[in-house]
């Protein structure tokens, strides 16, 4: 046989493996998304379900399980947070999710508000979800359990209390089923986007994701003065740093799985450099996981250096990666509420 011609097939074959291969990665990728959100539709139905049971007859079991419960949650959904992109954003299911940042203390005014009048539809899941982003979600169950509940006993209001985490976490038992249900169908799935652009429509929601994290989750604080902490997501429950951690562990991921390896066979030394941004950001995860940190302004200076590795990955996934893959760049219009 030709020598020419047997690289030519040995070269064909090669294309044929990395291809069938990238493409097992993302189906993988796309279970991975489907099964996250069937598990967030578990775990909140597991609080619904505590809060119905428990809320009222044993008020400490039900508190501790779901404070509990609702920390599965927070790591749950910061695994998807980066998900942007398809069924998410029908009926404007991410900011039902979370409505946040809230600059403005919209969640805070309409919470007290809804705490004062008592309205019957909040109790009604299905009315619920058609009322303001910011009497359901996330941060309503965050005030309710790690702030209300803390607060002197008054039957009458626990009562209601009982009733609005109830269905607040049926509203997003719901919205994660929905997600959970079009992610585990093929056909459903690639109504949003065609099947060969998963990958663009992915490395977008990645890149907002991440100049969403240093502007909204790290910004430029390089003074203690700079940290509120009252201002941080999910600071009542402690999740700012747990959260952060499965959104960076999430996009590394990503990374590793659907973008490396082309990369390095078409640009080693950039893979290389961009290996070396990620084990900063990896050691950064790590040490806070091993130590159990929690957020405080002593972070400030770790936070700073994380948000410039951050920024640098964004930088070479927009200015460099993007253009060897083919990937083409959309529009960025997220800038919180």
């Amino acid at each position: 046989m030709n020598s020419k011609y047997l690289i030519f097939i040995i070269y064909f074959l090669s294309l044929i493996c990395f291809n069938v291969a990238a493409n097992q990665n993302i189906e993988n990728y796309i279970k991975k998304i489907s099964n996250n959100y069937l598990e967030l539709s578990k775990a909140s139905n597991e609080l619904a379900e505590n809060a119905k049971k428990n809320c009222i007859n044993s008020p400490k079991k039900f508190l501790k399980n779901s404070k509990h419960n609702f920390n599965e949650l927070i790591l749950i959904w910061g695994q998807v947070q980066h998900i942007r992109f398809g069924p998410i954003n029908d009926f404007n299911n991410y900011s039902r999710i979370q409505f946040w940042p809230d600059k403005r203390g919209v969640v805070h005014r309409q919470f007290k508000k809804v705490l004062l009048t008592k309205p019957e539809y909040v109790l009604d899941y299905g009315e619920l979800g058609l009322k303001s982003v910011a009497i359901q979600g996330l941060p309503v169950l965050e005030k309710i359990l790690f702030d209300e509940f803390t607060k002197e006993d008054d039957t009458k209001k626990s009562l209601f209390l009982c009733g609005y985490l109830f269905s607040v976490s049926k509203n997003l038992e719901a919205i994660f089923n929905y997600n959970h249900s079009v992610w585990n169908n093929k056909s459903e799935l690639f109504q949003y986007f065609e099947k060969e652009n998963f990958l663009n429509e992915l490395f977008n929601s990645v890149l907002s994701q991440i100049e969403f994290i240093s502007k909204h989750k790290l910004e430029n604080k390089i003074k203690k003065s700079q940290i509120n902490l009252k201002k941080e997501e999910f600071w009542r429950s402690n999740n700012s740093l747990n959260i952060l951690y499965q959104n960076l562990d999430s996009i590394i991921l990503f990374y590793d799985q659907l973008v490396r390896s082309d990369l390095i066979e078409k640009n080693k030394n950039l893979g290389s450099e961009i290996d070396s941004i990620l084990n900063e950001i990896k050691n950064f995860i790590n040490e806070g996981e091993k130590k159990n940190m929690k957020y405080n302004v002593n972070l400030y200076e770790v936070l700073f250096v994380l948000n410039q590795n951050i920024k640098q990955f964004e930088k070479k996934l927009l200015n460099e990666v993007s253009s060897l893959l083919s990937i083409n760049i959309g529009f960025n219009k997220m800038d919180g509420d």
